[in-house]
Formats: C-alpha cells, sequence, structure tokens
C-alpha cells in the first residue's frame, strides 16, 4: 500500500511526513525527488551505456550522482535510476538535460486525448502496413472514440508519457475478470488493450518507463498478472515485450490457400 502527501505549498506536507515517519518506523518514505517505484517523474532512467557516459560528461559531479543512483537489473541487463532534482549545481544545462532522458508517466487527461490518437493512427498505420487483408488503411471515429472510454469508464485507465511537455507515449489498461468456463478457472489480470510510443522516440526508454508504471499501478491494484496481445508480424514490438518480461503463453494460428 502506497500513501500519497499533496497539497498546496507552505501548508506542512513536509512537517506531516516527517511526522508520520517518525510513528510509522516500518514505511519507507519518498519525498519529492527520491527514487520511488511508482512515481519516477522526478528521476532519469538510462542505460549502464548512457550512465558511463553521462558520468563522463558530468565528471566534476561524478560522486554526488552516484550518491542519487539506484541499480536495477532486468532480464540480466544494467539500468540506473538517477534523483538528478536532489543534485545541487550550477553547471549549466544539468537538470534540463537529465530531465530529457526520463518522461514523466501519469493517468491521462480530457486534454491529452487528442495527441493520444495522433499516437494511436500511427499504432494502426503500423497494422495496416503489416497485415492489409485485416486492417483498414485508416482509423475511423468510432476508434478514436474508443480511447475515451478508458478514462470515464470503470476499471478503465489511460496512461500517458510525457517528455518536454508533449506525450509521447500511451497505453489502455482495464481490470479484467474471466468468468470461469467447462475448462478453465476464473481469473483476475491486469489487461493492456493498446500500447504505443511516438514513432520518433521508439528505444529511447519511453516505453520501458511506461511498462514500470504498468506494473507499479497492476500491484498496487492487486494484480499480479498482466496480459496483451500482439500481432506475429510485428517482431520489434514481441522483441521490446519479451525484453521487459513478457512471455508468450497462447497463440492463434491461420491457414490460407495460396
Amino acid at each position: 500500500m502506497n500513501y500519497f502527501v499533496e497539497g498546496i505549498q507552505g501548508l506542512g506536507k513536509s512537517t506531516l511526513v516527517n511526522q508520520l515517519a517518525v510513528k510509522f518506523p516500518e514505511l519507507q518514505v519518498c519525498r519529492e525527488g527520491d527514487y520511488s517505484p511508482v512515481d519516477l517523474a522526478w528521476c532519469a532512467w538510462m542505460s549502464k551505456a548512457e550512465y558511463d557516459a553521462m558520468l563522463a560528461q558530468y565528471d566534476a559531479l561524478r560522486d554526488d550522482i552516484k550518491a542519487k543512483t539506484v541499480r536495477e537489473t532486468i532480464n540480466g541487463q544494467e539500468y540506473y535510476v538517477v534523483s538528478y532534482t536532489q543534485i545541487l549545481t550550477d553547471i549549466p544545462g544539468f537538470h534540463k538535460d537529465l530531465k530529457r532522458r526520463f518522461p514523466m508517466i501519469r493517468f491521462a487527461k480530457t486534454e491529452d486525448l487528442a495527441r493520444v490518437n495522433e499516437l494511436r493512427a500511427q499504432v494502426h498505420s503500423v497494422h495496416a502496413k503489416g497485415r492489409p487483408d485485416v486492417f483498414y488503411e485508416e482509423s475511423g471515429p468510432e476508434l478514436k472514440a474508443y480511447a475515451e472510454t478508458f478514462l470515464t469508464e470503470e476499471n478503465k485507465a489511460l496512461i500517458v508519457a510525457e517528455l518536454d511537455g508533449t506525450v509521447c507515449g500511451f497505453a489502455c489498461v482495464e481490470l479484467m475478470t474471466k468468468p470461469a468456463s467447462l475448462t478453465c478457472r476464473e481469473r483476475d489480470y491486469y489487461a493492456v488493450h493498446e500500447f504505443g510510443v511516438d514513432e520518433n522516440l521508439r528505444r529511447s526508454g519511453v516505453g520501458k518507463a511506461l511498462i514500470a508504471f504498468i506494473k507499479a499501478d497492476a500491484k498496487e491494484k492487486g494484480y499480479d498478472r498482466i496480459e496483451l496481445n500482439m500481432w506475429e508480424f510485428n517482431e520489434s514490438a514481441l522483441r521490446f515485450y519479451e525484453s521487459v518480461g513478457f512471455k508468450t503463453y497462447r497463440r492463434y494460428l491461420e491457414y490460407t490457400e495460396e
């Protein structure tokens, strides 16, 4: 269980958090700018190569950066999360540079819908080119309206990634319960219905940041299983999902006459 303390500046948020930390020492306190598995809005995420390059670029801050770094290992690969807003420096461009290395992940607002639908159109175009026998060339207004249901309907959510003030990724998710059948047990799972990143920012860490948020959100809501589906032609998507821990557990096969 995570507790968030928010309020207007000067109302005593920090004082309250300090008092709670004393009263409940078994809880981990994450203040704004700290590393937290559920809120990485003020952190920069990067690969080992990017981290080493950044240390070389800002060698004067090497010790400060290392002190504010948490190392993670995902599928045998090392990644680094830097709480850069807690590093005090007058080096020009340092904070702006680090800010660009990790997008803000949040739940969407109504004003995000237009941009989300632009990204969804990019994803649809990939599918229309990959399977023109299945998908229409362009998405219609009904498909655009579908995204809004993830803002308004119960157990649904629209998650977005924001970089430099622009939405650059999205995920349409839903808390699902599949009823029992004659052969299968009832099961609950966290479903990712749609997922996409701006075509100009793929392989930049945006998708992994979205997945990290999704995993934390599922855990927070009590779901230990996340499911999604994809089309076989989309090999790059498969490589990405496998790189963040997903495994294939079912396949659809087809036979067509040549």
